[in-house]
């Protein structure tokens, strides 16, 4: 169209851009699903064994009754009744009673003097057990003492014994034991009889014996270290009345009788036996420990290397075996008191390549006399 002047024209104007409006859409989310979780089969947990412990205790075992101026025997027993062995050694403590000594050669050999004897008290001896002691183990050992004459009748003899240890976490444990004696002779009380042409019925000592290894087990190996222990009791009516002989076998051709000394029934060589003896008075109802040590057997009359060699599985022990004067030993113990005086221990185990038989390894041992002289 013309254009005229005067007419309005439009002038354009810069405007602002219509925009859009921004506006809330709902953006759409991801729907939660269940997640699966695959789990793996693992071993089944086990609970952790707790540690084995080791618990012990101690015994005396011995005559609750001795006559002045006689010995007396004890047996202290050290038993393991936990689940494990040992790791440490195990210290036993004995007090000796006031007024008595300590006897060493009828006692195990490793006891030693720890506080000497003073007015107040008796002298205290110890012994050591080195690990292991195993599980169930019971270990005897040996204590004599001496009561002198000059202790009075009625006296109470007290003889505390200790057992100390360390535990597996490092406690010290304790057991205690006490045993008490009577100082008292022995007296039969006999009936009086009217009619003089009748007599008390005679009465007998009478001779038994048992024989103990340490450690207490049935298997050894050839030369492993082994102490034998032969307990002789006097279970009669009367004391014994003279020195008696007392011999162990080991593996002998026969069960040995009377008058038939270890050397001359040998079953298993090289020829091992002990011989003991005895020249003090067995007391009724007392005990003596004889030991395979220097200290206790004869000698002369021994052949002991202090180990079992391959094949040993009997040990016998004849009480009051030798004198070849008599059918009946130096002691005379009555008809039944002659029927018990060979004891036996059997089942050892020691394996082996065993030696050829020789008549060469005989034993050869001096002759022994029926009485042993005092020592």
């Amino acid at each position: 169209d013309p254009h005229r002047d005067g007419d309005p024209t439009a002038t354009p104007t810069a405007t602002d851009e219509p925009t859009a409006t921004p506006t809330a859409t709902a953006i759409p989310t991801a729907t939660p699903t269940a997640t699966i979780v695959i789990v793996l089969p693992t071993e089944t947990p086990t609970a952790t064994p707790l540690a084995g412990t080791v618990e012990l205790s101690v015994t005396l075992q011995g005559a609750t009754q001795v006559a002045p101026g006689a010995r007396q025997a004890f047996t202290v027993q050290v038993t393991n009744s936990g689940t494990t062995n040992t790791t440490t050694p195990v210290t036993i403590t004995v007090q000796v009673p006031i007024s008595t000594t300590f006897n060493a050669t009828n006692s195990n050999p490793n006891w030693r003097e720890l506080t000497p004897a003073t007015r107040e008290q008796g002298a205290i001896y110890g012994l050591t057990l080195d690990p292991p002691l195993g599980t169930g183990l019971t270990v005897p050992l040996s204590f004599t003492v001496e009561v002198p004459a000059s202790v009075p009748e009625g006296t109470l003899l007290n003889v505390p014994a200790t057992l100390n240890w360390t535990d597996a976490s490092g406690q010290a444990q304790t057991s205690a034991t006490r045993a008490e004696v009577q100082v008292a002779f022995f007296r039969a009380y006999l009936p009086l009889v009217v009619r003089a042409a009748i007599l008390p019925a005679d009465t007998f000592p009478d001779l038994v014996g048992a024989i103990r290894l340490i450690p207490s087990q049935t298997r050894f190996e050839p030369g492993a270290p082994v102490l034998i222990e032969v307990v002789v009791t006097n279970q009669g009516e009367a004391p014994s009345n003279a020195g008696f002989w007392v011999d162990l076998y080991i593996n002998p051709a026969s069960p040995p009788r009377q008058n038939q000394l270890w050397p001359t029934v040998c079953g298993l060589f090289p020829c091992q036996g002990v011989s003991w003896s005895i020249s003090d008075t067995l007391e009724i109802g007392q005990s003596m420990i004889l030991t395979s040590t220097l200290a206790s057997y004869r000698q002369e009359f021994t052949i002991w290397q202090g180990s079992f060699i391959t094949g040993t599985t009997d040990l016998y022990g004849y009480v009051d075996v030798w004198d070849p004067d008599t059918t009946v030993g130096a002691v005379f113990e009555g008809e039944a008191g002659e029927q018990n005086n060979v004891t036996r221990l059997s089942g050892l185990n020691v394996p082996g390549l065993r030696l050829m038989l020789r008549d060469e390894e005989l034993p050869m041992v001096p002759p022994r006399p029926a009485i042993p002289l005092q020592r």
